[in-house]
């Protein structure tokens, strides 16, 4: 009943976002008006007399306002956006953590892209109304947030009612308690229809954690106490029922279609370097419908799955794009297949003409509207002037998986008294190649970028390292729990690390 309500509020929106598809430029035009509107009552905006003059204002990036946000929050003055509800922070998984203002007006252009791409999600997957749903929360006990904010009050109280997660899950005292409660309440949740995470790898540590820790989940419920962290949960979270229809051993062999019998979906990140961990991830899942996800940062939302194609979300913000081959700035409606781009966003929480740091490729469209596939970040890495991307890394790592008989493979840019890059490998089961040969094969690629090189003959930079793992997704969590929200991890190229965490990283089998 309350999916078929969900389904119902969605569909308006859908419908619009059809209509809409064949009007790209006068949607776009009106958006960029509306948040004109709401811009100029700020006083960092009351110069503006019209929308046309923010097409004038200069492309941004967070330092542009990031003393203006802390002197905001500091106040409470709205110097940049008003009725803030809250500050959402950045992932952090490729630089320190940004404070993103999230008001009314910002949710309410969120919640254009999410309605839509949930009501598509209810037409194309029906099965998904049979039962709750999990979407990821981040364990934050300081941030009294949830996903379910994306959406209006009267939505998010009735998707309240089919999340399979007590929200208080994220507010217990440390992050082991919370995942110990996350993993006891999934496996409760025998009518569990959706599984909606970020990235792939976090669900890969779902199947592993629950294998892992079966007798004390299995104890938890069956008992109806806490086994495992009582001292935390005790009083703040109860154990959820159970109907015991399932073994132990359906937890340790971790035996899908008896724990989960009514789970149709998985809609995970499918794009650039999370493809290998996305298609990994369907092997472990057969039987079921997967679905990638569209491209959202934190200061907004770029594209949503739709049609069977990553279509920009027009109706949110309003888009440009910095062409990548000629730099020049194009409009959406401008935009042309196979063009190479990097999105720009003005919405209505003050970053305006924003630079996403993503490179983007028009893939085809959607009616007038265009269609994007995800390339990589864009973030540069430079600790002594070499200037290496993580798009020079992606290249890396596909000529390596040519040459030699890898699994997957990710690079680290490790600070330390010298700096220097890493790269961990993990081999194809029954393979074994000498690290010499590796290590070469990558120096003398990075060797032909003339900055890179200059830093090593002056020995500003240690020469590439090599080490080997058995279980890459067991790297990417030691990542995740260093410096990114567990749920918003991110698979990339290249991670920015210390020599503590690489020393971690060191201990993984």
């Amino acid at each position: 009943m309350i999916h078929d309500i969900l389904n119902l509020v969605f569909n308006k929106k859908r419908l619009q976002f059809i209509a809409d598809s064949h009007s790209l430029e006068r949607t776009q035009k009106q958006r960029l008006e509306s948040i004109f509107k709401t811009l100029k009552t700020v006083p960092h905006y009351t110069h503006l007399k019209s929308a046309q003059d923010i097409l004038n204002l200069s492309i941004t990036t967070y330092s542009d306002y990031e003393q203006l946000i802390e002197k905001q929050i500091a106040t409470g003055q709205p110097i940049l956006a008003k009725n803030v509800a809250r500050y959402e922070y950045t992932s952090g998984s490729t630089k320190s953590q940004k404070k993103i203002p999230y008001t009314k007006t910002f949710l309410n252009e969120i919640n254009e892209a999410s309605s839509v791409w949930m009501s598509d999600l209810y037409h194309k997957y029906p099965g998904i109304k049979s039962g709750p749903h999990y979407w990821t929360l981040s364990w934050s006990p300081d941030q009294d947030t949830d996903d379910s904010e994306l959406f209006p009050f009267i939505q998010r109280f009735f998707l309240q009612k089919v999340l399979v997660l007590n929200q208080k899950i994220k507010s217990t005292p440390t992050l082991e308690s919370s995942w110990f409660a996350t993993l006891v309440n999934l496996v409760a949740c025998r009518k569990l229809a959706l599984i909606s995470i970020w990235s792939p790898t976090l669900l890969m540590r779902i199947k592993r954690d629950i294998q892992d820790l079966a007798p004390k989940i299995w104890q938890t419920l069956s008992e109806g106490r806490w086994v495992a962290y009582s001292g935390e949960l005790i009083g703040l979270l109860p154990v959820p029922g159970f109907d015991g229809k399932i073994g132990l051993n359906d937890l340790v062999e971790f035996n899908v279609k008896a724990i989960w019998p009514k789970l149709t979906l998985i809609s995970a990140w499918d794009s650039a370097t999370s493809r290998f961990y996305y298609d990994e991830l369907k092997s472990h899942f057969p039987d079921l419908n997967f679905q990638g996800k569209g491209l959202w940062a934190t200061e907004g939302v770029i594209t949503i799955p739709f049609n069977d194609q990553k279509v920009l979300a027009f109706k949110s913000h309003y888009y440009e794009f910095k062409c990548v081959n000629t730099g020049k700035l194009v409009a959406s409606w401008q935009l042309e297949k196979d063009q190479i781009v990097e999105p720009i966003l003005t919405s209505s929480n003050g970053l305006v003409r924003y630079l996403i740091e993503d490179r983007i490729q028009v893939s085809g469209f959607y009616n007038s509207v265009p269609c994007f596939e995800f390339l990589g970040r864009n973030g540069t890495s430079d600790f002594v002037g070499e200037k290496l991307t993580d798009m020079d890394f992606q290249r890396i790592q596909k000529e390596m998986l040519k040459k030699f008989p890898i699994k997957t493979v990710l690079f680290l840019a490790v600070s330390a008294e010298v700096p220097f890059y890493q790269c961990i490998c993990q081999m194809n089961d029954s393979s074994q190649f000498h690290p010499t040969y590796i290590q070469f094969f990558i120096e003398n690629i990075l060797l032909t970028n003339f900055n890179y090189k200059v830093a090593r003959d002056l020995h500003q930079l240690r020469e590439v390292q090599i080490s080997f793992t058995k279980d890459m997704t067991k790297c990417l969590d030691v990542l995740a729990a260093s410096y990114a929200a567990q749920g918003q991890f991110k698979v990339l190229s290249l991670y920015r690390i210390s020599a503590e965490t690489l020393s971690l990283l060191n201990k993984v089998d």
